[in-house]
């Protein structure tokens, strides 16, 4: 049997073992998870930069060119501006609640818009502030006739777990832009896919809400960094320099415990 197993039968010891698994743990968690995870971040906002900044040297296009079928979504052409003709619902509205516009509190004012011989789309009119106790406000009803809109495509946002819509003064309202969900509480068919207006638009609300990650400047979307892929590099030179740490505490331990070998 080798000399120095002897004097390590005291990392078989509780403390030592726990001290291994952690270290075995964190190493995988670095390796496995957070620097796939910081990789795929940075992918997914690169593609949104690209969408945005395609979107604001891009004339607008029809709106059916990109979404022909009822059923149709278009997630590759997020931001794209788009016309379209057709007309509102006027009395099927819902409320995406607790938005945050400007930092302040905010309802998004959603109208389903029926366009002439294509889809029924969802419509993002813009916001309104609530009024005190977190009441819905009086807003302004779409126009009745046909109307031509310019609009940005968004994809339908996941739905909250734990939050389900409800009705309060009049409109129901959900927590997030989902289409299927809105369209489960309207009853009415809606696109995968929806349209916040751009600026002075038929039926429009004024100022619009654009979500992280864009700022708003002069109306347009624009693109900020998104997380720089070192810090998949740095996760794993940090799970490296975990385990030669550990074994340094464990010899300068052994040097200067000599008793803890036998």
């Amino acid at each position: 049997m080798p000399r120095f197993l002897p004097r390590m039968a005291f990392l078989l010891r509780p403390g030592w073992i726990v001290l291994a698994l952690v270290v075995i743990a964190f190493t995988y968690l670095c390796f496995m998870v957070l620097a796939p995870w910081q990789l795929g971040k940075n992918s997914r906002t690169s593609r949104e930069n690209h969408q945005i900044e395609y979107s604001v040297t891009t004339a607008p296009v029809p709106l059916k060119s990109l979404l022909p079928q009822q059923d149709s979504s278009a997630s590759n052409a997020q931001w794209r501006r788009v016309t379209a003709t057709g007309h509102y619902l006027p009395d099927v509205a819902v409320l995406a609640r607790l938005r945050v516009v400007d930092a302040e509190q905010a309802f998004e004012v959603l109208v389903p818009f029926v366009v002439d011989d294509g889809p029924t789309i969802l419509v993002d009119r813009g916001f309104v502030r609530p009024e005190e106790g977190s009441h819905v406000p009086p807003i302004p009803r779409p126009p009745a006739e046909t109307v031509t809109i310019t609009a940005r495509l968004r994809d339908s946002e996941p739905t909250v777990q734990g939050k389900a819509p409800f009705t309060r003064d009049g409109f129901q309202q959900v927590y997030s832009i989902n289409t299927k969900e809105v369209s489960a509480l309207t009853k009415v068919p809606l696109a995968g896919s929806y349209l916040q207006l751009v600026e002075n638009q038929p039926g429009g609300l004024g100022e619009q809400a654009v979500e992280p990650p864009c700022v708003r400047r002069r109306g347009e979307p624009v693109a900020i960094a998104g997380q720089p892929s070192t810090l998949r590099a740095q996760y794993r030179l940090r799970a490296a320099s975990l385990r030669m740490n550990s074994w340094c505490v464990i010899g300068g331990l052994r040097r200067q415990f000599p008793s803890a070998s036998r």
